[in-house]
């Protein structure tokens, strides 16, 4: 038996945890014990708590609002996380150590959770991690800046690199560790996989990525039948409360479809309001899988978990992004031909367009059915069950740390 520390450290919402919990499920299957670092304990208590899993709050810097506002790279997203700070770091580290000390791991899994894979690496813990395209940029310095339009140099990408790397290294110094030659160096695991689709990587172009595919949760919520059984299009939705989220409601009942919307944090008072005998409003999860056999479009937000369950399920989406990371997804929807994004400035302009579009055009079925055939034999059952073997040999596997305790990086071997 191996305890394992699942680390949650940045991000929102329930895709990340999402991603961990099938994996979770099978190594307790197996006998291992398992413990979550959360970010969010509202969103854990939902999404571990029917597992009984346990879990406690995983350490954070908190709310800093000196930080700039829009990020241009993955650098700029760790210095919001306090890699910029070398009190902030020190202390993250420091507390995820005290937790390694009270817990003691045999290894970390880590999703989205940087400061808890240097703690990991400062430790000797082996350390794989595993996320999305936008979770692990390509190992290349700097790493490619995801808002374009700020027109930020490569020059001001490096530098703002090698101020972090400062912080680190004098935070490591106090561990009596050498210092890093860049910050791609810094945040190593032993095995970096991606959980997406190689069409879904909000890097395009990635070289020497290790795709494993999505891992969903579809499992998770109650059961809703259709609300009529009669022919019409029938269309999910999948969002959250938004500047603009009334006018999308109004647009999906005017459409005459049947709907099913999943609204988390949705008032009493929206929710009766465009209720109806066609469209169904749910501010719990529901069990995805059988809602996707039967829509022809998904609306939702362009969140990866739900853009890859689509993808696999063959259904168009229409993507109204809130974040960069959502822009970036409906990006590659649409570079696909499988789906349309709409930005949330215009959607009493081009929502309802757009839906109809979706509706209507075959070619964006064609497309999105190309893509459920090209990975129809993905089954990601085989895949928890690889990592599962791949976690449960880590600690044992061609694992080796030097000297200076940094870490010689094991093959990967999830394949066998």
């Amino acid at each position: 038996m191996t305890r394992i520390l699942f680390a949650w450290e940045l991000g929102a919402n329930f895709g990340h945890l999402s991603q961990m919990v099938p994996i979770a499920r099978r190594l307790r299957q197996r006998g291992h014990d398992v413990l979550f670092a959360v970010k969010d304990a509202t969103v854990a208590r939902n999404l571990l708590g029917p597992d009984g899993f346990a879990f406690l709050q995983a350490p954070t810097c908190g709310t800093r609002s000196h930080t700039a506002s829009k990020p241009a790279s993955f650098a700029d997203i760790l210095a919001e996380a306090g890699f910029d700070d070398v009190n902030i770091l020190g202390g993250l580290v420091a507390s995820w150590h005290h937790l390694f000390d009270i817990y003691r791991p045999g290894l970390v899994v880590s999703q989205y959770s940087p400061s808890a894979q240097l703690a990991a690496r400062i430790a000797g813990l082996p350390c794989i991690s595993i996320g999305t395209g936008f979770e692990r940029p390509p190992d290349v310095a700097p790493f490619p800046c995801f808002r374009p339009w700020l027109n930020v140099t490569r020059n001001e990408l490096l530098m703002r690199e090698r101020d972090l790397l400062v912080t680190i290294n004098e935070s490591i110094a106090s561990w009596g560790l050498p210092a890093f030659d860049s910050l791609q160096q810094a945040l190593k695991v032993d095995i970096s996989l991606l959980a997406t689709l190689p069409e879904l990587d909000h890097y395009p172009g990635r070289r020497g990525g290790h795709y494993i595919g999505p891992l969903c949760m579809l499992d998770h919520g109650d059961e809703w039948p259709w609300p009529i059984e009669d022919g019409l299009p029938c269309i999910f939705a999948y969002l959250r409360p938004f500047r603009g989220i009334s006018a999308v409601l109004e647009a999906l009942k005017k459409s005459g479809a049947n709907v099913i919307a999943v609204i988390s944090g949705i008032s009493d008072k929206e929710r009766t309001a465009f209720t109806g005998e066609r469209l169904r409003i749910s501010a719990q999860p529901l069990r995805t899988a059988t809602i996707l056999n039967r829509a022809q479009v998904v609306v939702s937000h362009g969140g990866h978990g739900m853009t890859a369950a689509s993808m696999l399920a063959g259904v168009p989406t229409l993507a109204i992004p809130i974040s960069v990371e959502q822009w970036l997804t409906s990006r590659n929807v649409e570079r696909l031909g499988s789906g349309i994004g709409v930005d949330r400035a215009h959607i009493s302009s081009r929502f309802e367009s757009a839906l109809n579009r979706l509706l209507v055009e075959s070619a964006y079925r064609e497309k999105a059915g190309a893509l459920m055939r090209k990975y129809s034999q993905y089954d990601q059952d085989v895949v928890t069950g690889r990592l599962a073997n791949t976690i449960e040999r880590l600690p044992n596997y061609g694992n080796t740390r030097r000297v200076d305790g940094s870490v010689e990086h094991a093959q990967e071997i999830l394949p066998a």
